[in-house]
C-alpha cells in the first residue's frame, strides 16, 4: 500500500486489489 502501513487487515495496494498482508506496500 503506498498509503499506509497495515497489520494484518484488509487494505487495498496500488491497483486497488483488496489484499490481506500483515505488511503492505
Amino acid at each position: 500500500d503506498l498509503i499506509l502501513v497495515t497489520r494484518n487487515v484488509a487494505d487495498f495496494d496500488d491497483t486497488g486489489v483488496t489484499v490481506l498482508n500483515p505488511w503492505t506496500i
